[in-house]
């Protein structure tokens, strides 16, 4: 009886403990919006999960910093798609999707050993893969439409802007929009 009061006693001055723990605990975040495209903080984390692992970076700052810089032009590319009614068709991306997975099969040994490798039906696997390639397909193809008659270099641009005076460069405000999503537990 004694024990089980002990107990009791332990938990009750540790939930409070535990509580304020939880006060501080982000599930995810949003880091970038681009149109109706946003990029959390679980996908940079995610991919910097992934370079790591096939590349072993090691500096996590400008890594981190690098992908998000990349992902929101990935983000900004597909938003300028879509403004520009770029067609991406259904069977273009089945195709790709039915390429990835073939080779993943191949690489794991058939569908069952590659769900007991990664916890992910066949299925699933199409899902997610079917939404990025149809954004990355989406993107290539804004970015062909955009680049299609540049005949610059990029020394040659950076000769050109070194060439004008500061004083002649206009002045563009910064504009920032900030929003929070939050959301208070309900303590019981």
């Amino acid at each position: 009886m004694k024990r089980l009061i002990a107990i009791a006693a332990a938990i009750v001055m540790m939930a409070p403990m535990m509580l304020r723990a939880q006060d501080n605990m982000v599930v995810d975040q949003v880091v970038g919006v681009v149109g109706k495209h946003i990029v959390k903080l679980s996908d940079i984390e995610n991919a910097y999960l992934q370079i790591r692992v096939k590349k072993g970076y090691d500096k996590p700052f400008e890594n981190r910093c690098e992908l998000l810089e990349g992902m929101l032009i990935n983000k900004l590319l597909i938003h300028k798609g879509e403004m520009d009614s770029i067609e991406v068709s259904d069977e273009e991306v089945e195709q790709q999707v039915d390429y990835y997975l073939k080779a993943m099969e191949r690489q794991y040994g058939g569908k069952a050993e590659m769900k007991k490798a990664t916890g992910y039906s066949y299925d699933e696997f199409h899902d997610l893969y079917f939404n990025l390639l149809r954004d990355r397909i989406m993107s290539q193809r804004a970015e062909g439409r955009l680049t299609e008659n540049v005949k610059v270099t990029p020394t040659e641009v950076a000769q050109y802007f070194n060439n004008i005076p500061n004083d002649s460069l206009p002045e563009m405000p910064e504009q920032y929009e900030l929003a929070e999503i939050s959301i208070a537990p309900v303590v019981t």
